[in-house]
């Protein structure tokens, strides 16, 4: 989620319950980057529900993954197969006997349906 500079303020006062004084000092430039503050927004929301230990391996995480483009320490993995099928007839699913359809077969590109293996 990205959260403009100009509403961080906002942000601060309805979802910390720091000062009003505190808030000014983050949401002030020239006090604070407002990278700086975004991250210490998003560590006290996180510490609030979990703990600072959370808080602080999210922002390495959020680090790595997003500012220096390395892939997460965790990933679900996937397996497809390898005949290519068109989602979007199953996603664009009009009634339930289509969604039913959808459900049972995996739809080929061709038009061709082929029962799914798990059915």
């Amino acid at each position: 989620m990205s959260i403009s500079d100009d509403m961080m303020a906002n942000y601060f006062t309805l979802l910390t319950d720091l000062s009003e004084e505190r808030i000014a000092e983050l949401t002030n430039s020239n006090k604070t980057h407002p990278k700086e503050a975004k991250v210490f927004l998003a560590k006290t929301i996180i510490t609030q529900f979990y703990d600072s230990k959370a808080a602080d391996l999210a922002a390495e995480q959020f680090e790595k993954v997003f500012a220096q483009k390395q892939l997460p320490d965790e990933m679900p993995e996937f397996t497809l197969s390898a005949e290519p099928i068109s989602l979007s007839s199953c996603l664009s699913a009009a009634n339930s006997s289509n969604q039913a359809a959808c459900e049972a077969y995996v739809c080929s590109i061709g038009g061709n349906y082929r029962r799914s293996e798990s059915n």
